[in-house]
């Protein structure tokens, strides 16, 4: 009798059933609006409910898609924290988690603009004229033996006419044109002009043009064609010494050795001989290298130009505009100047610029070159703010979210409740039934 009464038990009478249900309901309510149990901020929660942590971010769940389903204690974190999330600038859209995240960044500290620079920016090398060598001056003394050389360069209007007044000069003081080359543009000259006219044919090779190079030396050479003459002496006394032996031999083998030795001092002889002459030839005829260049006709510079892009041109607060300032023509290089009109500035060509206030702003840039030309341009960036939420939607976003909690606490106490009710039923009632049955029957007996 007593495990039928428990069976019955059970199977739960209406009566019974509603009181579960009643006590489940209660219980949720209590639960979900006294927050009984729910995690710490730094925890998360089942729901991710932003009650108690951050009630702005229940209205941005619908709005969030995907990102709705992360915990609340870490959502809550990133917008109740103030931390801000950088803006997308390749292209130039902001996602929603971004611009609520900037909105709750600025609600808690204002932001001051910010630009940041892309690439090195632009910059020039200085141009300075080569020096001029200038050739050493010319000794008169002629006592010594001294070799001159010169090389020259003339620009000149015709290669062709330059060179052939050249080899004229070294005609006209006696010399001659030991080399020579020619093309359209450039022609060269080696002349040889003899030492006491040097100077001069110089001089006027000079005035053939603009003289934009001259490299002068000499070399005292004294000693090495003494040296030289001493040594060729010295070949002609062993040569008489070995052609007296051969002209009293009277043996095959000694004749032949002989002949030997004096082809090998014949060689020498000639070898000195020479150098001789060609030291002899440098120091009567100095060595003049003229190059002709023809004059290249440069076009004038193109007059200073410049084309500012912006984009984009206008959205939300925070707003981050790309500018880009072209510069052509002119003289390299350019300084360019940005003058926001939120009270900043920067020096750049091409940068990253964040507006943090609402506003029409008039962005100008000037742009200057090397030579001090200066040039200026414009555009104008809208900011708005951002829209605010009306009372109606915070409301509702509101009871959302109570919504959200009592439904969460509802769940918990259902999941205490029903397994404590299935024990009771089963175990305890039982139990007590037996209890009363037994104290019936003592009472009977």
């Amino acid at each position: 009798m007593t495990g039928l009464k428990g069976r019955a038990w059970l199977q739960l009478s209406p009566k019974k059933a509603i009181f579960l249900i009643l006590i489940i309901l209660v219980g949720g309510v209590v639960v979900g609006l006294t927050g009984i149990g729910r995690a710490s901020p730094s925890g998360t929660n089942s729901f991710g409910s932003p009650y108690g942590l951050a009630p702005s971010s229940a209205g941005l769940g619908p709005l969030l898609g995907s990102n709705s389903q992360s915990s609340g204690g870490d959502y809550s974190q990133g917008i109740g924290n103030g931390t801000s999330v950088p803006v997308i600038v390749q292209n130039q859209q902001t996602t929603v988690t971004e611009y609520a995240s900037s909105t709750a960044s600025m609600s808690t500290s204002e932001s001051q603009p910010s630009t940041i620079p892309i690439g090195s920016g632009s910059g020039g090398s200085s141009h300075s004229p080569s020096a001029v060598p200038s050739a050493p001056a010319q000794g008169t003394n002629r006592s010594g033996f001294i070799e001159f050389f010169s090389n020259v360069t003339v620009q000149v209007n015709s290669a062709q006419t330059a060179l052939n007044k050249a080899t004229a000069i070294s005609y006209t003081y006696g010399g001659y044109p030991a080399f020579s080359s020619y093309s359209n543009i450039s022609s060269i000259a080696v002349l040889r002009i003899p030492a006491q006219n040097y100077a001069i044919a110089l001089s006027e090779i000079e005035g053939l043009g603009n003289l934009t190079g001259l490299q002068s030396n000499s070399n005292d050479v004294s000693i090495q064609y003494t040296d030289l003459n001493a040594t060729l002496q010295s070949l002609f006394t062993e040569q008489a010494s070995l052609l007296k032996l051969e002209n009293g031999s009277n043996s095959l083998n000694s004749t032949l050795l002989l002949e030997n030795q004096i082809q090998g001092l014949d060689a020498r002889i000639n070898e000195i001989q020479s150098q001789i002459l060609q030291t002899r030839l440098l120091i009567d005829y100095s060595t003049i290298t003229a190059t002709f260049n023809v004059k290249v006709s440069v076009p004038p510079p193109l007059p200073l130009s410049m084309k500012l892009t912006a984009t984009p041109l206008s959205g939300l607060n925070p707003l981050s505009v790309t500018f880009n300032a072209i510069v052509n023509g002119g003289k390299p290089s350019y300084i360019v100047n940005y003058n926001f009109g939120d009270g900043t500035s920067y020096q750049g060509q091409t940068l990253i610029h964040t507006f943090t206030s609402a506003g029409i702003f008039n962005v100008s840039v000037t742009v200057t070159d090397s030579s001090g030309a200066a040039l200026e341009n414009y555009t104008i960036i809208h900011v708005t703010n951002p829209p605010t939420a009306s009372q109606f939607s915070s409301f509702t976003s509101y009871v959302g979210g109570l919504l959200i909690s009592v439904v969460e606490g509802i769940v918990k106490v259902a999941v205490v409740v029903l397994p404590v009710a299935l024990v009771i039923g089963a175990v305890i009632l039982p139990f007590r039934n037996r209890m009363r049955a037994m104290r019936k029957e003592e009472t009977k007996g």
